[in-house]
């Protein structure tokens, strides 16, 4: 399945039913939430705690949390230019088709081991309290452990016939044993409904391959600590 020409993300030779999930738009909802949130929160402690409180231990920590609230700004900044390139993904009877920049390109479903949704949590210590045990069964607790979600693409053979997916090229430990370790990583924004749709666009068309929700192992950050019940 060759497919190497520029076409329009919504205007393909996919069929009419396909899936298109479109990344961009996710990516510019994540920046649009940083730009909101972390310079509200610079703002918070700069004129509500560092320049009314005398005390200088109290400024002091409060500046920690301020720089803390830079840190993804600076990134941010760094990788924005990454982020707004147009890129998406289209789920159909053939196979994944697939834009990033200029660059269109497909894979048939023969060409691919498996599909899934990786995410990383964080370890922590269990607790026993109710309301803590409740929690793990609702929605709200399902997505707040998931961190660094991201579409994972297992290729058979076809690593030279998508370019444009290279940067994405990930070597980590091998999630099922039926594949390699070797996959297309490529992160998720927090646009509401983009995993439902990607589920949705596998399912349908790629059952045998899909794998749903798959953990990852911690790569680091702060570990969630909760305290033991009584």
């Amino acid at each position: 399945m060759a497919y190497h020409r520029r076409v329009k993300p919504q205007g393909g030779p996919w069929d009419a039913d396909a899936v298109v999930v479109d990344l961009r738009r996710a990516y510019i909802v994540g920046i649009v939430l940083n730009l909101l949130i972390w310079p509200g929160f610079i703002a918070v402690l700069l004129f509500g705690v560092i320049i009314p409180d005398p005390d200088w231990r109290v400024r002091a920590i409060a500046a920690f949390f301020l720089v803390c609230c830079l840190i993804p700004l600076i990134a941010l900044a760094r990788k924005w230019r990454f982020l707004v390139v147009p890129m998406g993904f289209v789920f159909d009877r053939q196979g994944l088709y697939y834009w990033r920049g200029s660059e269109r390109g497909a894979l048939g479903w023969h060409e691919i081991a498996a599909v899934g949704i990786g995410f990383e949590s964080p370890p922590e210590i269990p607790s026993l309290s109710p309301a803590d045990l409740v929690s793990k069964v609702t929605l709200d607790k399902l997505i707040k452990d998931r961190r660094k979600m991201a579409l994972e693409i297992f290729p058979r053979t076809a690593w030279e016939r998508a370019p444009a997916l290279q940067v994405f090229r990930k070597n980590l430990e091998a999630p099922w044993p039926d594949v390699t370790g070797e996959r297309w990583q490529i992160p998720l924004g927090p646009r509401p409904g983009l995993p439902g749709r990607i589920t949705r666009g596998a399912q349908q068309f790629a059952p045998g391959l899909w794998r749903g929700w798959f953990r990852r192992p911690w790569t680091g950050g702060l570990v969630t600590v909760r305290q033991r019940g009584r």
